[in-house]
């Protein structure tokens, strides 16, 4: 196993050398999920995680191309660390990442807060107890006392 690690990092430090980080970085993430989520069966029933020592130059392609697309070819080391040139981007997408809205601050314990409520009033009855199960629309409270009344054999609940 340690081989195998061995030499899959020489495989993405060549892929650093010739495309760039960002197609090693994908590549090293992909035949890393790879190998942990396809067990691969042996000559003798076990299983085993997948060769990552082997160069998989499909997914060496695919890796340059999604690079490519996001134009992250040129970059050296990592451009979405601390202080890159791509460090307010976001990765998964290649472009700049949107500014999410600060939370609006919310009065304490608004439940509890006297006043009228914006949310409609509860409807009155027609809900099932708590835990008593199926609650859907055909819920029927008085079905336990309906087969009692039948006489099937069972006590009402």
């Amino acid at each position: 196993m340690a081989n195998w690690l061995l030499a899959h990092k020489a495989n993405a430090d060549a892929i650093l050398a010739e495309d760039g980080f960002m197609v090693a970085l994908r590549y090293d993430i992909q035949v890393r999920t790879n190998a942990f989520a396809h067990w691969v069966a042996l000559a003798d029933g076990s299983q085993s995680v997948a060769n990552i020592s082997v160069f998989r130059s499909k997914i060496a392609h695919s890796c340059y191309a999604t690079a490519r697309k996001f134009d992250e070819l040129d970059f050296t080391d990592n451009p979405y660390a601390e202080f890159g040139t791509q460090a307010n981007w976001d990765p998964t997408t290649g472009a700049p990442k949107t500014e999410k809205k600060q939370a609006v601050a919310k009065a304490p314990n608004v439940a509890n807060a006297a006043g009228p409520s914006s949310l409609p009033a509860k409807p009155a009855g027609g809900r099932a107890p708590k835990g008593s199960g199926y609650k859907g629309n055909n819920f029927d409270p008085n079905h336990a006392a309906k087969q009692g009344a039948q006489g099937n054999g069972k006590a009402p609940q």
